[in-house]
């Protein structure tokens, strides 16, 4: 076990507003500009990671970057500047931020907290990465591991002849046996027929020296939507709508190919700079008619965060598009309430989760959340229904009634959500 592993935690303060928290990987570059109060970028600017809402704050201020030396701070020729320990700083250089350090842009106060996570991967040293994977040095830099999965890990790089910022996804050498890498190979090519903007790109599959398979993939330069509740809380109902918008897009691309997803949960979505939910984690994918056993019997799903967003027939039958709505439904009822439909606690957690999704029925939305609309705690418990003939049956039945609420509520709607939906817009 090493803890090279860090995220940077940061702290978006103003006089007069709540704090707004985001959560930063290895590996991944954040743009601070004007935006909105409530984090929304300014539609006639940039697309920027950190929005402020503020005048002294130019559209492209500074950007933050976390990469293997730790977190850096970068001003882009501001109006106003940005100011550390209440010094200007150089514009276009990059300054190392410590954490505890509070930095100045306008009227916002924004403070870093950097924090090791214990990584279970083998610790590999950046070189030794590049010749595993047979990528030239003098292309590529990698830039930190942004992630690491029991079946694989998540490296950040950049391509430097075309200066893309870029995503590897690299097979555990543990899980090298000719099933498990076919597995892993046949898993991209399924979320490689997926062409639209909300799903995260897969742009080629290789293979490393060592003969496991890795993929090249967008790199994300956003939270996920569990780093998002876990940090600020409960989101506002406009944009758990937008981002549950932009996943039934997803969803709907993918059943127009026959693909069910199986694993859609807030760790899976991702959010770019310019406003669009993502969803990643393909990993558990099918197509439809493939012969798909009990996850008891296969263990492919670990007691994890993915659990207690599955779907009852998750555990015994057949999964199809039906099953990735339940999903959809779990993951905006932990948008809007902060936690999933079911919570088993105990030593005995897991059969009693199991028990739980498969019998009772969640608490009521509303309960939680009295002040939302009737129109969408119905929805959301009617995509939690148990048997899946009874939930809504299509993906875009429910962007259709999303964006209806959308529109139906106060606030403009986030840039590209639910932008890749509607049969008449799929790109496959």
């Amino acid at each position: 076990m090493s803890a090279e592993l860090q995220r940077a935690l940061l702290t978006v303060e103003a006089a007069g507003r709540p704090p707004r928290q985001y959560v930063m990987r290895p590996g991944q570059r954040f743009l601070i500009g004007r935006g909105f109060a409530d984090g929304r970028p300014d539609p006639d600017g940039a697309a920027v990671g950190i929005a402020l809402e503020d005048p002294q704050v130019s559209r492209q201020h500074a950007s933050l970057e976390l990469g293997p030396g730790g977190l850096t701070l970068t001003d882009l020729g501001s109006t106003n500047g940005t100011l550390l320990g209440g010094r200007r700083l150089p514009a276009r250089t990059r300054t190392p931020l410590a954490s505890g350090a509070a930095v100045d842009l306008g009227k916002h106060r924004l403070t870093v907290q950097l924090q090791e996570e214990t990584s279970g991967a083998p610790s590999l040293t950046e070189l030794q990465l590049l010749r595993l994977l047979d990528l030239p040095d003098d292309e590529y830099r990698l830039r930190g591991r942004v992630a690491t999965g029991s079946k694989s890990f998540i490296w950040a790089a950049r391509h430097l002849p075309s200066r893309k910022d870029l995503a590897v996804k690299v097979l555990r050498q543990s899980l090298m046996d000719p099933a498990a890498c076919e597995r892993f190979v046949r898993k991209a090519r399924l979320a490689q027929q997926l062409k639209t903007p909300c799903v995260v790109r897969i742009s080629d599959v290789r293979q490393a020296i060592d003969g496991r398979p890795f993929l090249v993939m967008e790199l994300v330069h956003g939270q996920s939507a569990q780093d998002r509740v876990e940090a600020e809380g409960p989101l506002p109902a406009p944009s758990a709508l937008w981002i549950a918008a932009d996943l039934a897009g997803a969803l709907a691309a993918a059943a127009q190919v026959d693909i069910v997803h199986r694993d859609v949960s807030p760790h899976n979505v991702l959010f770019s700079p310019s406003g669009i939910a993502k969803l990643g984690g393909f990993g558990m994918a099918r197509m439809i008619g493939a012969d798909v056993t009990s996850l008891r019997e296969t263990g492919e799903v670990e007691a994890g965060s993915s659990l207690p967003f599955m779907a009852p027939e998750q555990f015994e039958e057949q999964a199809d598009h039906r099953t990735d709505l339940y999903g959809l439904g779990a993951t905006l009822y932990f948008l809007l309430c902060g936690r999933p439909p079911f919570l088993a606690r105990g030593p005995a957690f897991l059969p009693e989760l199991w028990r739980e999704i498969a019998e009772d029925e969640p608490p009521s939305l509303g309960d939680f959340q009295p002040g939302l609309a009737a129109e969408l705690v119905e929805l959301v418990h009617e995509l939690l229904r148990k048997d899946p003939a009874r939930r809504p049956q299509t993906a875009v039945e429910v962007l259709e009634r999303l964006l209806t609420l959308s529109d139906a509520g106060p606030g403009p709607r986030t840039p590209g959500a639910g932008g890749s939906a509607g049969p008449e817009t799929l790109v496959v």
